[in-house]
């Protein structure tokens, strides 16, 4: 009974981290065809700088994601 308990608990554990991982991917698909459509959008690649140098304008209220 231990062992099935025991894989039980991995498998939800497993689980879980398949959903993260799915929300995940589905969020960095969208962002791929943003960027890949042919036609690169001016405020996704702003977007995309600011928050990899890390920085935002004074105007800007910033709203960290939780995703990652």
């Amino acid at each position: 009974m231990k062992a099935g308990q025991q894989f039980e608990r991995v498998r939800l554990e497993r689980s879980a981290e398949l959903d993260k991982l799915v929300t995940q991917r589905s969020v960095l698909e969208k962002e791929v065809g943003l960027l890949s459509d042919g036609s690169l959008d001016e405020d996704i690649i702003d977007e995309k700088a600011r928050y990899q140098l890390n920085m935002s304008r004074p105007d800007e209220i910033v709203i960290f994601n939780t995703y990652f």
